[in-house]
């Protein structure tokens, strides 16, 4: 009786160690299913804004280092979008992809680029084909930062990576909104080698692999409720007899239309 108790006692530490280790798996996302999430979050509220920030940095390389910023926002309402970055603004809504370079002074408009939300994010197109179409380049990490931020980190394991390491920061709550994106890559650069030419009077040129480093940052969340006015081309370009025209604000500007249809739809 005692060897059976026994037997059964250990029947149901093995069960609950089974069904522990299973909920544990169960637990740990896959790098896909952690971007679905993040996607997920821009999609599921009717508009969303945000802040961002830019940030280029280099490796010093005789004396010369690369340190720049600029920044941007956000505003998001399903397939509609408006953001600028820096001295350019974008505006999409159902029919129209428009850019505005006001240092150029020109006014581009094309198709839409995007059918969601989270596809106007930075670096999108960049984290889907890392994700899917260079993953197995890469050594994939996924990381607690603290008790609100995870991070998942790519490392380059051979020369098809696209880059060195890729790092993105999102917040681990019901919306895992994206915290910061990251990546580095070496970039060749040549410079004149001044102590061979003080030795052999030679000009050589040697080639020099300087560290290039990229981060966005997202903060400043907020939902914010805004009038479909603000999404309708008028408030940049208006047709008249045929031909676009910029709107009173724009009068300077120059357009160009490279829709496929080749005339307004």
């Amino acid at each position: 009786m005692r060897k059976r108790t026994k037997g059964i006692f250990f029947l149901m530490i093995v069960v609950c160690l089974t069904t522990v280790t299973k909920a544990i798996a169960q637990k740990t996302k896959t790098p896909q299913q952690i971007m679905a999430s993040i996607y997920t979050a821009y999609d599921s509220l009717p508009s969303l804004s945000f802040d961002v920030k830019y940030k280029y940095t280099s490796d010093t390389l005789k004396g010369d280092f690369t340190n720049e910023s600029m920044q941007g926002s956000y505003t998001m309402s399903g397939k509609k979008s408006l953001y600028n970055i820096g001295h350019i603004q974008f505006m999409q809504n159902d029919s129209f992809y428009i850019a505005v370079y006001n240092d150029e002074k020109f006014i581009l408009i094309t198709d839409p680029h995007t059918t969601s939300a989270e596809s106007s994010l930075p670096l999108h197109t960049f984290m889907d084909s890392i994700l899917h179409s260079y993953a197995s380049h890469y050594t994939i990490s996924n990381k607690r930062i603290n008790d609100t931020t995870n991070s998942i980190s790519f490392t380059r394991i051979d020369s098809a990576a696209q880059f060195d390491e890729f790092t993105i920061t999102y917040l681990n709550k019901k919306r895992a909104f994206l915290q910061s994106i990251s990546y580095s890559f070496k970039k060749a650069e040549w410079f004149e080698d001044s102590s061979a030419i003080a030795q052999t009077g030679k000009v050589i040129q040697q080639q020099v692999n300087r560290r290039q480093n990229l981060t966005i940052d997202f903060f400043n969340y907020r939902v914010d409720k805004f009038s479909k006015k603000l999404y309708d081309e008028s408030n940049y370009v208006w047709f008249d007899n045929g031909t676009w025209r910029p709107a009173d604000k724009y009068k300077e500007y120059k357009i160009y239309y490279s829709r496929a249809d080749a005339a307004r739809k």
